[in-house]
């Protein structure tokens, strides 16, 4: 389990493309919700990451992932009009809920 307790400050590097990829993602998102959505969620594999790091529980629990998961509520996507947001930064809706960056 845990080495000590929690670090209250993570720098955390890429180690693959996908790293990257889902990391570069991130940064969009934030980026297209701004100051406007304080109550909004990173889930999925950054999540699994952040918390292995922070409760030093070993590297070997690090998720890759390409992607970026958002946990927003349904009033803030359509208040924020996060869509068009995406869009303007180069994302394209392949599906539903669902943006994809062919850089």
């Amino acid at each position: 389990m845990a080495a000590g307790p929690p670090l209250s400050h993570l720098v955390l590097k890429a180690s693959f493309v996908a790293d990257d990829l889902g990391y570069v993602a991130l940064a969009d998102v934030a980026q297209a919700i701004e100051k406007d959505a304080p109550d909004h969620r990173i889930i999925g594999a950054h999540m699994i990451t952040v918390l292995a790091a922070r409760w030093r529980l070993g590297a070997d629990l690090y998720r890759e992932t390409v992607d970026a998961d958002l946990g927003v509520t349904p009033v803030l996507i359509r208040n924020l009009h996060l869509p068009g947001r995406l869009r303007a930064l180069g994302y394209e809706q392949v599906a539903g809920n669902r943006f994809a960056h062919h850089a």
